[in-house]
């Protein structure tokens, strides 16, 4: 069985050994589903498809998009803008598989100590998020985030993205607006499990309207 990214349906296949001779199959029913499959995604030469295999003979085709392929393909390291860096946690371990960070941003100096002693200080930009300009964020694939959880932990009173220090992700947001055509095509939130939940999941909902 295999899953074409963008249709909703699926290719039931009996893709396997031929009963009589026992040869490998070079063909399986249903070929027009992958012909309108390469028409849907206007495909081209040089575009990167990948197979993920989910069980036993099921699968999921899907065109992968530029910025991934060129991390596929090693041509070209994924490039993060990496914001609330503190320490450099999250840097560590996405230059631990391979992507480049170009620029980090944290309010807190004495986080800012720590995160030198490991990694280049001229990446990292000390200060408040809500005073960067978009024109200081060099072009990147990926911005991250592991803004403050002070107000979404179940450890504390959890009174919301709106309020206290975690209505920092705000300024996070707003500076992805003002980046207009040059927003990264991916981003990553980190945070604790309480924002699934805080003020009854009305905050996680705010935050995936962004888009």
């Amino acid at each position: 069985m295999i899953h074409l990214e963008g249709l909703q349906r699926t290719i039931e296949t009996d893709i396997g050994r031929d009963a009589k001779s026992g040869r490998a199959r070079s063909h399986f029913r249903a070929r027009g589903r992958i012909r309108e499959f390469f028409e849907l995604h206007k495909a081209k030469a040089g575009d990167v498809l990948e197979v993920e295999r989910l069980g036993d003979r099921e699968y999921r085709l899907r065109f992968v998009n530029e910025t991934e392929a060129r991390f596929i393909e090693g041509t070209s390291p994924i490039r993060v803008a990496e914001f609330f860096a503190g320490i450099g946690l999250v840097r560590l371990a996405l230059e631990k598989r391979g992507l480049k960070v170009v620029f980090a941003n944290d309010i807190d100096p004495d986080k800012f100590e720590i995160y030198k002693d490991n990694f280049p200080p001229q990446d990292f930009h000390l200060g408040d998020i809500h005073l960067l300009r978009p024109t200081e964020i060099p072009d990147c694939d990926l911005a991250t985030a592991s803004f403050p959880c002070t107000d979404l932990s179940i450890a504390g009173e959890m009174n919301g993205i709106h309020s206290g220090e975690s209505s920092a992700f705000w300024g996070f947001i707003k500076l992805l607006e003002q980046m207009g055509d040059r927003r990264p095509r991916m981003v990553l939130l980190e945070n604790v499990p309480g924002f699934l939940m805080s003020r009854n999941g009305e905050d996680f909902e705010s935050a995936t309207l962004f888009g």
